[in-house]
């Protein structure tokens, strides 16, 4: 592989080259990067960063990583990293999402230039006297903007205020209404600007945190640009909404509303009078992928915006130069946009229009994002045997020497066969058999094959090896399964075409992909399911743990893949196999998957846990 031409060319370049999976392992390198490491090529591959001399700074790295990965966008930024001669190394780094070829995002490609003599260079010249100078430049603009932005409203509402208290008794209704309402307009302007300024400090600091509703976006639209141009639009243009379908999709209904508010007051403050405005919305799918997305859009017949700058006033504190001298903004609101939109994984830009003047806002949100629980970590607290104490409960304990009460056959049933667990016997997996022949009109086999290796590899084993372990295990729960259907087949003749699916076969299906790759988008953006899969990870591990090692996060991270794939047919059964109704029946319920069908957050509502005791 070292005599290939593309290893021949990246060795030739004087910076790091390199390409990891999602989980953090590295896939390749160049010979720069192996000599940073002071390692070999085939050392380095594999391994993660925790596992090389910069391994003190490898969260902040896996940090960077996981941004480009959920984000699916490129991304530049400064690393520092000890390297192997024990020196501090600033890097000026390059991420962005490795692609297989359908386009799927399996990891991330980087390139990392040493640009440690240049930031000590950069650190001498911040205190010359032109880097001070631009200092108090952007300083004093700054300081001029909030000036005028507070001080404009803030002077309108007291003196409004002044001349109301003044001739109160004098006034008649309409003037007292026309004046309160010029109030409540100017107060509502610098209440908006004061949130915009604190938003854009939280945001930096502390990132958004979403709180996802299931609604419909259409009626969502049309209530929210009612309500604002109702308050602010007066006469001035004319909104028409057009296009309309049902969107049913989890979104953040608080920070989406900010987002239409923000390009609708942008719109109006550019707009001439007798000018429209125009919203439309329509099915799309975010850039370079299948994933499906609503596209909103918000057109105005304005100034527009110099093509150069159409990407940039989308920055903090920047504005167009054809509207900065109007008398409103600082060049928040567009960048809280931004913020949001990405949060959600969408993405938006402007473009001016081709035909008439003015520009276009758009932005797209991804329809199919998870709904969480408003706090994960309080699923903790639900009350296990009271929750389960009932066949109306989404978990259902039952024994295979008890019949259900119900004299009716319930529909269908899945039944997982673990490889792990020395429980799926072929007389139990039998007895099995027949207790849910009796209990339900028809099932299916499950097995999670293929996915034992993150196990395995996890616990240490070699890929050789990893490989073997993984294929003799496959084999020998197949061939559990095949034996005790024959004796099953022979009781029962009629029932001849008992299906058999496998996590192989599973990846073929668009409705098991899709939610298999958000559930990996949620391991990566949320952190408390991030933290709940990691956990039922380490109780997974911790039952194969043969040597008795501490499990620490790495392994963790590279076994969780096992839970990741298993998750979509535990949860969603009935959408990818097409069929009304399922219980999904198992030997045990790991924690955060109980507590996620007793919440029934993220469990299709006509699918249940069945656990046989």
């Amino acid at each position: 592989m070292d005599n290939t031409v593309e290893y021949q060319v990246i060795d030739a370049v004087d910076a790091s080259i390199y390409w990891k999976d999602l989980f953090g392992k590295y896939l390749g390198c160049n010979e720069y990067m192996a000599k940073m490491a002071g390692k070999k090529r085939n050392e380095i591959i594999g391994n993660t960063d925790y596992f090389l001399p910069w391994k003190d700074q490898a969260n902040k790295i896996r940090e960077v990583d996981l941004l480009v990965v959920s984000s699916l966008k490129r991304y530049e930024a400064e690393e520092t990293a000890t390297i192997y001669d024990g020196v501090e190394r600033v890097f000026l780094s390059t991420k962005s999402p490795l692609l297989d070829e359908n386009d799927n995002v399996i990891g991330v490609i980087g390139v990392s230039i040493d640009i440690t003599h240049q930031k000590r260079f950069e650190e001498e010249f911040r205190l010359s006297e032109n880097s001070l100078s631009e200092y108090s430049s952007v300083k004093t603009r700054f300081l001029n903007n909030i000036s005028h932005e507070t001080r404009i409203p803030l002077g309108s509402v007291l003196s409004v205020s002044e001349l109301l208290k003044d001739n109160w008794y004098t006034f008649d209704d309409k003037t007292k209404f026309e004046n309160i309402n010029l109030i409540f307009k100017e107060a509502t302007r610098l209440s908006r600007f004061i949130l915009n300024t604190f938003d854009i400090s939280d945001f930096s600091k502390n990132g958004i945190r979403l709180n996802l509703q299931k609604s419909n976006f259409s009626i969502f639209l049309k209530d929210t640009v009612n309500k604002y141009t109702k308050t602010f639009c007066d006469t001035k243009v004319d909104v028409n909404i057009n296009h309309f379908d049902d969107f049913l999709f989890s979104f953040d209904k608080l920070l989406i509303a900010r987002v239409i508010e923000n390009l609708l007051m942008n719109a109006l403050e550019y707009s001439p009078k007798r000018k429209s405005i125009t919203i439309g919305l329509y099915k799309t799918c975010l850039k370079n992928t299948d994933i499906p997305a609503i596209h909103c859009c918000i057109k105005d017949e304005g100034v527009g915006i110099p093509e150069k700058e159409l990407n940039s006033i989308f920055n903090v504190f920047t504005e167009s130069s054809r509207t900065a001298s109007k008398a409103s903004g600082v060049g928040l609101g567009l960048s809280i946009c931004k913020e949001i939109v990405e949060a959600h994984l969408g993405t938006i830009w402007a473009e001016n229009n081709s035909l008439t003047s003015g520009v276009t806002f758009n932005f797209t949100l991804p329809t199919n994002l998870l709904t969480l629980p408003n706090n994960l970590s309080s699923l903790n607290n639900i009350e296990e045997e009271k929750s389960i104490s009932s066949v109306e409960s989404n978990i259902i304990k039952m024994n295979l020497t008890t019949k259900s009460c119900c004299s009716k056959k319930k529909p269908f049933a899945l039944i997982g066969i673990s490889p792990f667990n020395s429980y799926f016997s072929t007389e139990k997996i039998s007895e099995i058999y027949e207790w849910i022949n009796n209990e339900y009109n028809d099932f299916a086999i499950f097995i999670p094959d293929g996915i034992s290796k993150y196990t395995f590899e996890a616990l240490g084993y070699t890929k050789a090896r990893t490989d073997r372990k993984t294929k003799k295990q496959d084999n020998y729960t197949i061939n559990k399964v095949n034996s005790a259907l024959s004796h099953f087949y022979e009781k029962h003749p009629e029932k001849n075409n008992i299906k058999l699916h496998t996590i192989s076969k599973l990846k073929e299906h668009k409705s098991y992909s899709e939610l298999y790759q958000l559930y990996s988008n949620l391991f990566i953006s949320n952190k408390e399911f991030r933290n709940s899969c990691l956990e039922v990870t380490e109780w997974v591990l911790s039952n194969n743990n043969s040597k008795g090692c501490v499990i620490d996060d790495f392994q963790k991270n590279i076994a969780v893949q096992y839970f990741l794939y298993e998750l979509p047919i535990m949860t969603y059964a009935t959408d990818i196999l097409k069929i009304e109704s399922c219980d999904f029946v198992y030997h045990s319920i790991p924690k955060f998957l109980k507590n996620l069908y007793l919440s029934k957050e993220l469990v299709s509502p006509t699918q249940r846990f069945l656990i046989l005791e």
